[in-house]
């Protein structure tokens, strides 16, 4: 309904607008006549062209009854003459025009407009140059018919006001665009004038009584001493919405809903709508609202179930990626999330000693056994133990756990540590009527051991706590705890530039063998060699095998370096008459192919025992 108010809204104020331009153009036609009979041309060649032109401008402005202009004898006159021209469509629709000559025309100030605009009781000099003047309808006895009148004062070159340029829209008109709004079959259009005068499709009912009493009713309401106020021209939908008043009221027990706005004519357009016949177009739209609305629910309940369900999914797939799913404990990725998440943690690495050799002699099934029953039994230990039954046990890898626990001192971690430590040590297990013993070693870190400057990354824990459970090993402990000063990352350092390093020199062949001569005390003479590896740095300087043989044995280097050892050996030895001896590790002698090139080298068939 009120899209349909606003177009036809619209229609009225772009019909008004043309309105004003048409008079606009009058006004501007009207300044060049005075000006040019100010001039003292020709006056009279003057008034016959400006008749002619009035003439054309009719003719070009659609929907207008007439036009005219009025020039104040004070500024512009004829001989003491006044100069008016007046220009009509008559009846047959000829072109009528009236001079000032003729008894018809009267002056300015007897024109009817002249008052009805209230152009008469303001003072000329006060009067803008700018401003069109609406009249409400009235009729006019020339073009006998009733009018509505646009008036536009004239001003000459030195901005004074010498006459008025005016134009009649026709009522008659004004009606048939009102009677063109068409919503439901009773609905009305009204457009009232600043003078209350009513221009209405009601006009075209039967029943005249009723229309009356619908314009009564309407003339009644509050809302129609608005009709003075804002302008609706050019605003935007929304802003047009703003300014539309709504109101209801019932006539003879039918109930209308009325919608009104003013134009830039100082006019109230307003539609009138009977309840009862909106609300049967609403009434089956509610129905189908209400079908939709239901539909909708259901298959946003539908969408709701699948979207749980997947969440669901998607917190299980969650939850397992955090989870190791052989002993139900938090894995590694659940570990470096609670380390982010805490602060002050300690942190103790369980690694069950000879698991892989468990494995391999009882199988995985075993083995699987003893990760779950130690789950269990660490757990009620930790439950168990004073101020330890908040710490959170993970599994790492296949024979590593680790336990983290929160805000502990470094005495209360010494005394966890001895106590998990035997109680470790006193694991004993039945596999199938087997009695298995486990046996554990444990490495432990604190956060207050890290420098916060350096140690940001969330696992730098698992590497002090690895680097504690290296030493207990080497020194042969079942648990340690890591010190600060023994400056971990440094020894991570040097074996990464070790490992650089050694990779470098068999690259560039700078590994080599050095020949320590044998004597034979009673002869003096030397008796044969043994050959002891080095290497050579980039600078010429020779490497003890102290510094990288550990670092190639972690690599799994040390087969090469015996190769290299081994040919180049052999390529000294190949014409010297000495007995040499290189030697070789117990990994050596368990690779097979390495055994077959020192076979090779030395030119005889390989034996088997």
């Amino acid at each position: 309904i009120e899209e349909t108010f606003f177009s036809n809204l619209n229609k009225i104020v772009q019909t008004q607008s043309a309105l004003e331009r048409d008079t606009n153009g009058l006004a501007r036609i009207g300044s060049l006549f005075a000006d040019l009979f100010a001039s003292e041309s020709n006056s009279q060649v003057l008034n016959a062209e400006l008749g002619m032109m009035l003439q054309d401008k009719l003719k070009d402005f659609e929907g207008t009854l007439a036009v005219g202009i009025w020039f104040d004898p004070e500024y512009v006159s004829l001989k003491g003459q006044p100069i008016s021209r007046y220009v009509f469509r008559d009846k047959t629709n000829s072109i009528q025009v009236l001079t000032e000559s003729s008894s018809r025309l009267l002056s300015i100030e007897q024109q009817q407009w002249f008052d009805l605009a209230g152009i008469a009781v303001k003072d000329k000099t006060k009067i803008e140059g700018n401003e069109i003047h609406w009249t409400p309808a009235y009729y006019n006895e020339i073009t006998d018919s009733a009018v509505l009148t646009l008036i536009k004062p004239i001003l000459n070159s030195q901005l004074q006001v010498v006459g008025y340029a005016s134009t009649d829209w026709e009522a008659k008109q004004i009606i048939d665009l009102v009677s063109q709004v068409s919503i439901t079959p009773n609905t009305f259009a009204l457009l009232i004038d600043k003078n209350k005068r009513k221009l209405s499709s009601l006009s075209r009912l039967n029943n005249e009584r009723y229309a009356q009493k619908i314009i009564d009713s309407v003339m009644s309401q509050d809302f129609i001493k608005l009709a003075s106020n804002n302008a609706i021209s050019q605003l935007k939908s929304q802003q047009q919405k703003a300014l539309l008043q709504t109101h209801q009221f019932a006539v003879e027990d039918i109930e209308y809903v009325l919608y009104a706005a003013t134009t830039p004519a100082q006019m109230l357009f307003a539609v009138g709508v009977p309840k009862n016949e909106i609300d049967a177009v609403i009434a089956p739209m509610r129905v189908i609202n209400q079908r939709i609305l239901i539909a909708t629910s259901i298959v946003i309940l539908l969408l709701s179930a699948y979207l749980v369900y997947r969440i669901a999914l998607l917190m299980q797939e969650l939850q397992a990626s955090y989870t190791d799913q052989l002993t139900g404990l938090p894995n590694r990725a659940r570990l470096l999330l609670d380390l982010q998440q805490h602060q002050n943690c300690t942190l103790i690495l369980v690694n069950i000693d000879r698991f892989r050799e468990l494995n391999s002699i009882f199988g995985n099934d075993c083995g699987d056994a003893v990760l779950q029953s130690l789950t269990t039994n660490i757990g009620a230990f930790c439950q168990d133990y004073n101020h330890a039954d908040s710490a959170k046990l993970y599994r790492l890898s296949g024979d590593e756990f680790v336990l983290l626990g929160f805000d502990w001192s470094k005495e209360f971690l010494t005394g966890f540590l001895r106590q998990l430590s035997d109680f470790l040590q006193e694991q004993q297990l039945q596999w199938q009527d087997q009695d298995i013993s486990i046996t554990a070693t444990l490495g432990a870190a604190g956060q207050h051991d890290a420098d916060p400057d350096k140690d940001s990354s969330p696992d730098i824990l698992i590497s002090y706590a690895t680097a504690a459970l290296k030493i207990a090993r080497d020194k042969s402990r079942h648990y340690a705890i890591y010190d600060s000063k023994q400056d971990v990352e440094r020894i991570y350092e040097q074996n990464l530039f070790w490992a650089r390093q050694l990779k470098q020199a068999l690259q560039q062949n700078r590994i080599v063998p050095w020949f320590q001569p044998i004597m034979d005390n009673q002869s003096g003479e030397i008796t044969k060699y043994e050959c002891l590896i080095r290497m050579i740095d980039p600078d010429g300087q020779v490497i003890s095998p102290g510094v990288f043989l550990p670092v190639a044995s972690n690599l799994r280097l040390d087969s090469m370096l015996t190769r290299v050892m081994v040919e180049k050996s052999f390529q000294k030895f190949a014409e010297l008459d000495y007995e040499f001896s290189i030697n070789l590790s117990y990994r050596d002698l368990l690779d097979t192919e390495l055994t077959q090139f020192i076979f090779d080298q030395c030119g005889c068939a390989r034996t088997y025992a």
